[in-house]
């Protein structure tokens, strides 16, 4: 549906999120647009969003960068509605200034000179760590907290793992379902409607799904998207949207997927399950020959996490169909000792 809005909506009041802050945030918020084009030639839009009445010197000012998950948008984070949001939470309680980063893409971001294939290495190391470097100058903190979900976790832990200017200036994270260690998605233990997408009908769902999709949200009564979400993310995902108000299911439903990802994107986490159960997360694998050239070994490399030096908090759902949440804790215990403040 996103890319349906994308082209019946002028750009210049294309702006969903500053939309519904606008009208449900009260008069003290504020959100403004902020571009960057990354270093690959990517423009991306981020949301800062903050308090007017609680302006504070960068050494006093808490800064929180949010990164979404695959298929997302910044737009998630609030679309369930201003009174239920994250976003609420962190301005009014905490007193915090909230960035709502994107990643390519979605319908915040368009390609300028960036090459059209892409995978979520190159969205940590261009995105992610480039929104980043761009929230930490223009607020002139020292330090910024992060919160990455799903793809957005694993973008956050990639782009702290290789950048070792980026690690000092991370203050704590807070991963959200972050897939560091990929379900065996044909364990028959594990969702049976995943089973049968996996291993057989992934490419006629993902072929019938956006049309579907943007279709159900135009001409759909808002009780019955939320009915059929319910159900998608319960025997799908494997977690509930029960507690959340009408409206916000029915928001969540329009604005994803908000936009498309790169095959390669797709094909990179397809590797990820192929490594045996218990593999964490793998930088791309080549032939043997280019691993030596690359990796100076002749397979690919694990993403070295205990190059991480902040708190890490991280948050599961035990229904999680994707993520082996007993193995990627193991894997955050072994390489982030001390530094794993919480696990849930």
């Amino acid at each position: 549906f996103g890319w349906v809005l994308k082209l019946l909506v002028p750009k210049s009041q294309f702006d969903i999120v500053q939309r519904l802050v606008s009208e449900e945030a009260g008069p003290n918020v504020e959100c403004e647009r902020h571009t960057l084009l990354t270093k690959d030639g990517y423009a991306i839009t981020m949301h800062r969003i903050y308090n007017r009445k609680n302006a504070k010197p960068p050494k006093d000012k808490r800064v929180v960068f949010i990164q979404h998950g695959l298929l997302e948008s910044s737009y998630n984070w609030v679309a369930v509605g201003w009174e239920h949001s994250i976003v609420r939470g962190l301005i009014e309680s905490l007193g915090c200034e909230v960035w709502l980063g994107n990643s390519r893409g979605n319908f915040f971001t368009s390609n300028v000179s960036a090459p059209s294939q892409y995978n979520f290495e190159r969205m940590a190391m261009y995105d992610t760590k480039g929104q980043l470097d761009y929230v930490l100058k223009y607020t002139g903190v020292a330090h910024v907290d992060v919160i990455g979900q799903s793809q957005g976790g694993a973008q956050t832990l990639i782009a702290l793992s290789l950048s070792p200017s980026l690690r000092e200036r991370v203050a704590r994270v807070v991963l959200i379902s972050a897939p560091v260690v990929i379900t065996n998605l044909l364990d028959s233990s594990r969702s049976p409607v995943l089973q049968r997408l996996y291993s057989g009908f992934s490419k006629i769902f993902a072929a019938v799904l956006l049309p579907v999709v943007s279709v159900l949200g135009i001409i759909t009564p808002a009780w019955i998207l939320a009915a059929v979400l319910n159900f998608l993310f319960r025997h799908v995902v494997g977690f509930y949207l029960s507690e959340l108000p009408l409206g916000g299911k029915e928001r969540i439903w329009k604005a994803n997927p908000a936009g498309r990802t790169s095959s390669d994107n797709i094909k990179f986490w397809l590797q990820q399950t192929k490594h045996g159960d218990g593999a964490p997360l793998t930088r791309e694998d080549f032939a043997e020959e280019t691993n030596i050239v690359t990796y100076g070994q002749p397979t690919a490399p694990r993403y070295p996490v205990e190059n991480i030096r902040c708190p890490v908090h991280a948050f599961y759902g035990q229904r999680d169909c994707l993520v082996d949440v007993e193995r990627s804790l193991h894997h955050l215990r072994d390489c982030l000792g001390q530094y794993l403040s919480s696990t849930v």
